[in-house]
């Protein structure tokens, strides 16, 4: 984007025109138009991260081993790469380079390659590669990543006895040997993140929680609905605003789950004749569904299809337990 001596600063491209006469460098000259224009794109209408929702989403997690496995993805970094890892690869950690404990991160990094090497036997003055390669290499390393030439993926806190590497019991509070993924930046988006079919999806289970969850709140008089109801209205807002991706919906999701779960204690603390009710046993049943998917490690669009319909299927189950709640209670 620098502009030559006495030039104005801005994006210069080729212009052609007939009888133009080109040379090489005109041609490095456009490339470095296109790539420019596509990483300024990158650092400002996207930032540094992985990109949610494309294949694998270079998920980590771990094999039973000293190794880990890399789902396929891409990401962006600080200086506006686009970094596309198109298989899964296996790393191994090598302890015997470290001094335990220690911290190892995982990173993903640009790289390029050049290809296509050609010479002419008529000059062999004339000769070169006529193509560049770009690449994502996967790495572990124990220093702290630069988001300006790599990306985190994961890190892991190995201790002295490691043996294994392992998934995180509880994502938010990783232990020793666990892959920890709480520091992996997200790439953002312009405009919604999900799919047409996705938002009228979620748009409808967002309906149906917030009518449900006020019927719970009026006529079961419980007062951990209207906290829930509260969480089902900010996540409307924010789906109305198209600000939701698959992850953030994810985490959005997990709020609403933590919410109905406070229902279901304050039930079983002060409202247990509604435990007798023919639907009480599949509504916890469909929590529990809905904790076991939030805990996967699998794409956030897939989880989130299931969160959606399981959603839908609690929202019917509460419209058929309170509807009659003052008459079911009275009875009960």
């Amino acid at each position: 984007m620098s502009a030559p001596e006495g030039g104005q600063p801005g994006f210069k491209r080729l212009n052609f025109f007939k009888g133009l006469v080109t040379y090489f460098t005109d041609w490095i000259d456009n490339e470095a138009y296109r790539r420019d224009k596509s990483r300024w794109h990158n650092q400002r209408l996207h930032g540094p991260g992985v990109v949610v929702g494309y294949t694998g989403e270079m998920l980590v997690t771990g094999r039973g081993d000293l190794s880990i496995e890399v789902q396929p993805g891409c990401a962006i970094d600080g200086s506006g790469n686009d970094l596309i890892l198109w298989d899964t690869q296996i790393k191994a950690v090598h302890t015997d380079a470290l001094k335990l404990p220690q911290t190892v991160y995982v990173v993903a990094r640009y790289t390029e390659e050049l290809t296509d090497f050609i010479s002419y036997k008529q000059n062999l003055a004339v000769r070169g590669h006529r193509r560049v390669l770009e690449g994502c290499q996967i790495e572990i390393t124990p220093l702290l990543p630069n988001v300006n030439k790599e990306i985190e993926i994961a890190r892991i806190l190995l201790d002295k006895d490691v043996k294994t590497l392992r998934d995180a019991t509880d994502p938010q509070a990783p232990k020793p040997n666990e892959i920890d993924l709480r520091f992996v930046l997200r790439a953002g988006r312009a405009g919604p993140g999900i799919d047409r079919a996705m938002q009228l999806a979620l748009q409808s289970m967002l309906t149906g929680a917030r009518g449900s969850l006020g019927l719970m709140a009026r006529a079961g008089r419980l007062e951990t609905a209207q906290d829930a109801l509260h969480q089902a209205i900010g996540m409307t807002a924010v789906h109305l605003a198209e600000l939701i991706d698959a992850r953030s919906a994810l985490d959005l999701f997990a709020v609403l789950f933590e919410l109905q779960v406070a229902i279901y204690v304050e039930i079983k603390l002060g409202h247990t004749q509604l435990t007798k009710l023919p639907q009480w046993d599949e509504w916890v049943g469909q929590l529990r569904v809905l904790q076991k998917t939030l805990g996967e490690r699998s794409p956030a669009g897939s989880r989130l299809t299931l969160l959606i319909n399981t959603q839908h299927r609690i929202n019917d189950l509460v419209r058929v337990m309170f509807q009659a709640a003052p008459t079911a209670m009275a009875k009960v």
